[in-house]
């Protein structure tokens, strides 16, 4: 609502005019009472229809927007009510052409600056991973690697990390193992 002058005012307009026609059709609701089916406004294509009994449709001055699935109920718009609910479809369409208007001025901003939110985006990601992984490592009670220029793998304590999170990580048995002095193949 808030999003331009023009759209707070159209939405104001609709709001006036659709409080005006529901006065209007309770007038008419009280005038037609003897021929309606019930005193309930119903909303048919947009507008505001008096649900009326079949066989006095011809005694209100309206226009038929259809009939209930039992065919008992026919739903007229009264003529009381056209000018003010034509005014309210002029107000949706001035109404729907503001958003529009709004939202290819929107996306014009944003089509300006799209290289730097998909430079963001990719650099959001890598953060979260970086994140997802330090995460994990807390998680995991593990430690940085030391990578050294030496063909050797030394592992203190080293538990599978997937069975510590299938079942924590005091009850994964650690194992110590050194490959690359005395031997370079381990099959387990």
């Amino acid at each position: 609502e808030n999003a331009s002058r023009e759209l707070k005012q159209i939405r104001k307009e609709i709001s006036r005019l659709e409080n005006e026609q529901k006065q209007v059709l309770n007038g008419v609701i009280k005038r037609y009472k003897d021929f309606s089916q019930d005193d309930i406004v119903t909303m048919r294509d947009g507008r505001m229809v008096l649900g009326i009994q079949q066989q006095y449709v011809n005694k209100i001055n309206g226009i038929v927007h259809g009939t209930s699935g039992t065919g008992v109920t026919v739903f007229v718009e009264p003529m009381e009510t056209l000018r003010i609910s034509n005014q309210i479809q002029n107000q949706r369409i001035e109404e729907r052409k503001e958003i529009i208007r709004l939202l290819k001025f929107i996306s014009g901003l944003i089509r300006e600056v799209r290289e730097d939110i998909f430079f963001s985006l990719e650099n959001v990601g890598i953060l979260d991973f970086i994140h997802a992984k330090a995460r994990l490592s807390l998680h995991l009670n593990a430690s940085e690697p030391q990578i050294t220029t030496e063909p050797r793998l030394y592992l203190v304590d080293g538990r599978h990390p997937l069975l510590i999170l299938k079942v924590g990580y005091d009850n994964v048995v650690p194992a110590t193992l050194e490959i690359g002095e005395d031997f370079h193949t381990l099959v387990i």
